[in-house]
């Protein structure tokens, strides 16, 4: 439901796991809405998954094949995923047109992340 932006529907299903888990589909759900302040509230319950490295590989690999390293250096600080960067980076980009690469790039960022979070939560390696 995330994915294809039913959000209402993704906060409804999220409000009620009470995990790990549910706060990470949560945060992710409310930096899309946006309301950047409430993401940053459910990264904070998030914490460090086990997903996180796997997010800061990909997404690092990403930025070095598109040469962003002011991004890369925001978003994967001495290889660590850091959420609440990219929550900053998507509210500094809310009024970009869309066509931008930086908008682009984000998009991808964040294709990335769900595509980790998704394998994570099959893999059941969610608490």
């Amino acid at each position: 439901m995330l994915w294809h932006d039913h959000l209402d529907a993704a906060h409804a299903i999220s409000q009620g796991i009470e995990n790990t888990g549910g706060s990470l589909v949560h945060a992710i759900m409310h930096r899309r809405e946006p309301d950047y302040s409430n993401s940053k509230y459910w990264w904070r319950r998030v914490g460090k998954p086990p997903c996180f490295p796997e997010i800061a590989r990909r997404v690092a690999d990403l930025l070095k094949a598109k040469g962003e390293r002011d991004l890369a250096a925001k978003l994967v600080p001495r290889g660590e995923w850091d959420a609440f960067a990219l929550v900053d980076a998507c509210e500094a980009a809310a009024d970009l047109p869309a066509s931008d690469e930086k908008v682009g790039a984000l998009r991808e960022i964040q294709r990335i992340e769900s595509e980790v979070v998704l394998e994570y939560f099959l893999n059941d390696k969610a608490p």
